[in-house]
């Protein structure tokens, strides 16, 4: 395969990564305003959204990384990046390929970083939810805590110990 060839299939699986880091990014997007607005019904289509994204970016990522196994350039980043700077045919499209990978890289960076954000907004609603059970059941608004072995500790307002 000439060089040429392959930088013209590296773009071609690049640029496909790139369409499903954006599709992810919307999704977490959606994700975020669902979580704000409580509405459970866009959250499920942003989630099947989000997981749709997923697993078609691990689908690509495992196509560039058997491509990068094939011409030698190491399934890393920095290796296919030291591939590329030594890539003297179509220099241009070399370094314009290396921009497309960075823009990549930064993007799922901010990719994860919405997720984590939304994993945060999901904690504290799961925490809230739990304190209005917690109430609901005639016990402490506040989360149970766990003893050395294991079992639920806490204080039960309203309820009469049975422990002798």
């Amino acid at each position: 395969m000439d060089g040429g060839r392959l930088l013209t299939e590296l773009d071609s699986l690049v640029h496909d990564q790139l369409e499903a880091a954006r599709a992810l990014r919307d999704a977490l997007e959606g994700e975020h305003t669902s979580l704000e607005r409580r509405d459970a019904e866009a959250l499920a289509r942003a989630s099947a959204d989000k997981s749709r994204a997923i697993a078609r970016l691990e689908t690509l990522e495992q196509q560039r990384r058997t491509l990068c196994g094939r011409i030698g350039a190491g399934p890393g980043h920095a290796e296919l990046a030291a591939w590329l700077d030594s890539f003297s045919d179509g220099s241009d499209r070399a370094r314009r390929l290396r921009e497309r990978i960075d823009a990549l890289t930064t993007l799922l960076r901010n990719c994860r970083a919405a997720n984590e954000a939304n994993g945060i907004v999901v904690g504290g609603l799961h925490r809230r939810v739990q304190q209005a059970l917690g109430i609901l059941r005639g016990g402490s608004p506040e989360p149970s805590t766990y003893g050395p072995a294991g079992l639920p500790v806490g204080t039960f307002a309203g309820r009469a110990s049975l422990r002798a």
